[in-house]
């Protein structure tokens, strides 16, 4: 038992001291052909070597057939020890074998050169209680037998060939203490007859194929003191919160797998590890949990490379035992906690690759132990004088990043005088002010920004006509820029510093920024704002802000490092008052992790003394917008920057399908967008939410995201949401947080589409539903007030751009009005499913080959229950429309009437407007 006992000690000793690169050494091993490791060739053949149990007395002649046949089918004659095998009548002497009460009960030939297959007649030395073949070149599959071994308490095959699966009966060895399978090639996942081994002790299946996830009946094995399952890169899922169960564990090594998730907290319950090795899980990922302080045992803490994010916890520093803290090649955040120092015993300390920022703390001092720490790819920096100096230069081997606390400010020399705008960010009252027809987003701006094939029916030159879904998105962004125009110039006015545009080019005589009046430049700053309500640059924003404040610190000083080749933005953002956009110039740190990064804020020209706060400990950041302050923190993803290279990309069109060649577009994808008063949620067909439950917020919904708006004038807007089209969702227009009624308009976009309601009165009382095809062609409203609403539809085909309009439509309280186009036969279905009837105007606007074309027909009467056909596709921009009327909505047509064009009569006011 002594051999056996060191063996584990020699195990533990390997799996401790190379943690790091054990696994590349192992795998060298693994494809190193079989003579390269044994110096015999495998072709070499092996005569049997005969012997006649019969003259065996002092072990069943079972047991010694047995015996004879391993050592024939592993190449006995060729074992580096086979002392007394088959040369003498007492197997209980041969070398490796020890017997009690006439039994053989140990099999141990460690490194022994033992190659070939197990036979299954291993099955036979049922009086087992050690099987232990380690280090050999065993090959083939475990023998399902094994499962024979009833009495055995040690299975030991570690280090050698063997593949296949693990034998389900390997369940039946409800004695077993020690199972170690670990580097064979073994495949297939751990079969749960595992759990019937409820007496182990150790555990280790390392160093193989495995696959599937780790199982939850792993935490059945409450007498586990040594758990090893690392370097099986095709086993996945996440650590299962059942592994807190063994509270028994010593050793618990999962490296080098595919584990996703999180580290479960229940992992602060196993108060007995001293080594906790989870390195090379590039999937693992949220924070470390606090719960891991309860490992005051620990000795060795392996997270490296994986996708690990937030602060080091302050509890860390409870593990006054640990000797190795290894977190590098993760995305860890914030300050070093200062807690580190109490680690007194920590000799090796690797943080490298993560965002930290701010000073190496002065309690590390106490880590006199140390003698490898490597902080090299961060942001941390080290005061230029003191004990932290002294300190370092104490310790063997340091890797660091150079940087020196009080030279880490940095400054791209933008100033708000000459290079930020003289005049202050401004809104408007749209479509008022500006005029209709001169919007500080024009036709020209939307054909620039999409090209001239997504947003013209038909290009003329500076005179095309544009397409109606084209039409609609302009006008809504237009709205839009009611509330702001901060992020285009917080954008145009680093376009200017960088000289990739010229004032004088809008303004004769002007020689910088700081010259030129909004008058001339309100058409340029407003096609940038418009630049944030579609991709690239929504989606940059919503992903950058999901990072803390520290690392966006980080990645704006390395922005702003090199003379700033692509300087960016930054935007702020506060609940319920929206976000505003700034210019970055300058980074001062001033102690204790905090920062000021001195901006341009175009609400505040020519104020030069401007910043944002950022604390890289507490991980938080506040903003004096000018008596009012906004803050944020790691949870409330507010804070992020933007590279001015984004806007240079091409937009992604919300309304273009794939037709448009030449035009970014995502056909997956659409827009829903709310204009006016009120709060959308919108609700998938699983119950999952996006949007607002009266004042907060939720998205639950996988692919869905909000594009934020940042306008800047401390009025919050609601977000623009981008849906995947695969489903139709029901969205609900809220006006519980309304105090008087206004108007709104709920809509959505999507290839070759877009599809409305407008002209809802909205009031503290409003719970209107609404459904829009993914495709476009059916809309369904159903109002919880009377309504006088209308329903639209702009779709383009192979033969026109349409506007297709039931205007004014009378519909009650709590009752469903359906519209519904069909492309194919030209027709519009209104389908009247209430108990009231009432009235409407038809409006339809098409462009074609032939030109701009209007109809419109005032009072079209429709009686409860019915529904009416509108064949537009037969008008060819003259004469009249047929109406086609389906009493009860049976499905039969009951009669058809002429619709005149009134158009050039009474309703001259409501043809399209022309931007």
């Amino acid at each position: 038992m002594r051999t056996r006992a060191l063996w584990f000690n020699i195990v533990l000793l390997l799996a401790l001291l190379a943690p790091v690169g054990a696994s590349s050494i192992e795998a060298e091993a693994e494809n190193l052909p079989l003579q390269a490791l044994t110096g015999v060739s495998q072709s070499a053949t092996q005569a049997l070597t005969t012997f006649d149990c019969s003259a065996v007395t002092e072990i069943p002649k079972i047991q010694c057939e047995a015996l004879v046949t391993l050592y024939n089918a592993t190449g006995g004659d060729n074992w580096s020890d086979n002392t007394n095998w088959l040369a003498t009548n007492t197997p209980c002497s041969w070398h490796g074998i020890t017997c009690e009460a006439g039994n053989v009960t140990e099999l141990a030939l460690y490194s022994n050169q033992l190659s070939g297959s197990i036979p299954s007649e291993i099955g036979n030395l049922t009086a087992l209680t050690e099987l232990s073949l380690p280090s050999n070149q065993l090959s083939g599959p475990i023998p399902p037998e094994i499962g024979n071994l009833t009495a055995l308490t040690h299975l030991i095959l570690t280090w050698n060939q063997l593949n296949g699966a693990i034998p389900t009966e390997i369940g039946n060895l409800v004695a077993l203490r020690y199972l170690d399978l670990g580097q064979n090639m073994l495949s297939g996942p751990i079969p749960s007859e595992i759990s019937n081994l409820t007496t182990l002790d150790g555990l280790f299946l390392w160093g193989n194929r495995l696959t599937g996830a780790i199982p939850s009946w792993i935490g059945n094995l409450t007498a586990l003191e040594l758990l090893r399952l690392g370097n099986n890169p095709w086993m996945n899922g996440p650590i299962p919160r059942e592994i807190g169960n063994l509270t028994a564990l010593r050793d618990l090594c999962l490296d080098n797998m595919g584990l996703i998730g999180i580290i479960p907290s229940e992992i602060g319950n196993l108060t007995a590890l001293t080594n906790l090795i989870l390195y090379n899980n590039h999937q693992l990922s949220g924070e470390i949990p606090s719960e891991i302080g309860n490992l005051t045992a620990l000795r060795y803490l392996y997270l490296s490379f994986a996708q690990l994010t937030g602060k080091i916890p302050a509890e860390i520093g409870n593990l006054t035992a640990l000797e190795w803290l290894l977190l590098g090649g993760n995305q860890l955040s914030g300050s070093i906690p200062p807690e580190i120092g109490n680690l007194t015993a920590l000799r090796r300390l690797d943080l490298y690759g993560n965002q930290l920022s701010g000073e190496l703390p002065v309690s590390m001092t106490s880590l006199t132990q140390l003698t490898d720490f490597e902080f090299s790819g961060t942001f941390l920096c080290v005061p230029s004088t003191g004990a932290v100096i002294e300190w370092l230069s104490s310790i063997p081997n340091v890797q660091g990043t150079g940087l020196i606390c009080n030279e880490m400010d940095v400054d791209i020399g933008f100033r708000p005088d000459p290079d930020g705008y003289r005049f202050d960010n401004w809104g408007g009252s749209f479509p008022v002010s500006p005029t209709p027809f001169n919007p500080d987003f024009r036709k020209e701006d939307l054909v620039q920004m999409f090209g001239a094939e997504a947003t013209c029916w038909k290009d003329i030159g500076p005179g095309c006509i544009l397409r109606y879904a084209a039409v609609q998105w302009q006008w809504n962004a237009n709205q839009i820029m009611n509330r702001g125009h901060c992020d285009d110039m917080a954008v145009t006015s680093l376009r200017f510093f960088k000289d990739l545009d010229t004032p004088a080019t809008f303004q004769n005589g002007a020689q910088s920024t700081h010259d030129l009046q909004r008058s001339n430049m309100h058409h340029h700053i407003a096609y940038y704002f418009v630049e944030q309500m579609v991709d690239p640059v929504a989606s940059y924003k919503d992903q950058i802000r999901q990072n803390p404040p520290s690392i966006i610190l980080n990645q704006l000083r390395v922005a702003m490092e090199d003379d700033a080749p692509d300087p960016t933005t930054l935007f702020v953002r506060q609940e319920k008052q929206g976000g505003h956009a700034i210019t970055p110039y300058a980074i001062e740190y001033k102690s204790n992790g905090v920062y000021w990064i001195r901006v341009y804020d175009n609400n505040h020209p020519d104020d030069y003394n401007r910043y944002v706060i950022v604390n890289t400990v507490d991980e938080t950041w506040s903003y004096d917008l000018g008596g009012v302050s906004w803050t944020g923190d790691a949870n409330t993803k507010s804070l992020g920057i933007v590279p001015i290279s984004k806007y240079a990309e091409r937009p992604v069109c919300p309304w273009c399908d794939n037709t448009q060649a030449s035009q970014v577009s995502n056909a997956s994808t659409g827009q829903v967008w709310l204009t006016g008063a009120g709060h959308l949620l919108i609700t998938d067909a699983l119950g999952r939410r996006v949007g607002f439950t009266g004042e907060d917020f939720v998205n639950e919904i996988p692919g869905v995201f909000e594009i934020i708006v940042d306008a800047g004038l401390g009025i919050a807007l609601e977000p623009i949401y981008t849906v995947p089209l695969s489903e139709t969702y029901t969205v609900l227009l809220d006006g519980q947080t309304l105090t008087q009624t206004e108007t709104a308009a709920v809509m959505q976009f999507g290839p070759g589409y877009a599809a409305w309601v407008e002209n809802i009165a909205v009031g503290p009382t409003t719970q209107d539903r609404l459904t829009i095809a993914a495709d476009g062609q059916e809309l369904v409203y159903a109002p919880n007030e009377s309504r006088e609403a209308t329903l639209s539809f702009a779709l383009d085909d192979a033969t026109a751009s349409r506007k297709l309009q039931i205007h004014g439509a009378d519909i009650a309280a709590r009752q469903i009005v359906t519209l519904t186009v069909d492309v194919d036969q030209g027709s519009l279905k209104f389908n009247n499913a209430q108990a009231n009837g009432g009235q409407y105007n038809v409006e339809i606007h098409q462009n074609d080959d032939s030109g701009e074309h209007h109809f419109i027909h005032a009072g079209v009467v429709i009686s409860a229950t019915d529904t009416h056909y509108i064949n537009y596709g037969a008008w060819n921009g003259t004469g009249v429309i047929m109406l086609e009327i389906d009493y009860g909505s049976d499905g039969i047509v009951n009669e058809t009437i002429e619709l005149e064009n009134q158009v050039f009569r009474v309703y001259l006011s409501l043809v399209l407007r022309q931007f």
